[in-house]
């Protein structure tokens, strides 16, 4: 369990160094090899973007979809207490039925039902953090996907419209 986490957040790691906003967001550099006017280009620029849009569903002046955090840890004092007191009662219960020292059976099934109510959260906040980190990490290689086409459908018809891009 600790590797695959382990390797987990490594892919997650390199993944966003790999595709940072920077690189997600860098724009072309675009020539006006025929001579076309400042306002021209403007022009070309606006309805090439809406045609690169059309044709990919993709639109970068838009922010990308968030993804909500992985939920905090919870406040274990009310859960304590709460266990606390429904591990103390069983306790009692099976140290009555079974003869043993009622105080020591109480003792013995308040603090048992603690410490496992402590594991199960500690697990069910990691299961989560990583589901999260698996799923920004798909979220960028989406948007970096989706950016790359919306790139080459930009350059193809600003090209088509005389200009170098690079």
């Amino acid at each position: 369990m600790k590797k695959s986490l382990h390797t987990l957040s490594s892919m997650v790691a390199f993944l966003t160094v790999a595709i940072s906003p920077s690189a997600i967001a860098s724009e072309p550099f675009i020539y006006p090899a025929k001579g076309q006017s400042t306002e021209q280009q403007q022009k070309d620029r606006y309805e090439c973007h809406v045609w690169a849009t059309e044709q990919t569903g993709f639109d970068p002046s838009r922010s990308a979809k968030t993804l909500t955090a992985p939920p905090a840890e919870t406040d274990t004092k009310n859960g304590d207490a709460r266990n606390l007191i429904g591990g103390a009662a069983f306790g009692t219960a099976v140290g009555a039925i079974a003869g043993k020292n009622i105080a020591e059976s109480a003792a013995i099934g308040a603090s048992t039902r603690v410490l496992t109510s402590r594991l199960k959260n500690k697990r069910s906040q990691a299961k989560a953090q990583g589901a999260y980190e698996a799923d920004l990490a798909l979220n960028q290689s989406y948007v970096a996907q989706k950016r790359a086409d919306y790139d080459r459908a930009s350059g193809a018809c600003l090209t088509g419209r005389g200009y170098t891009v690079q």
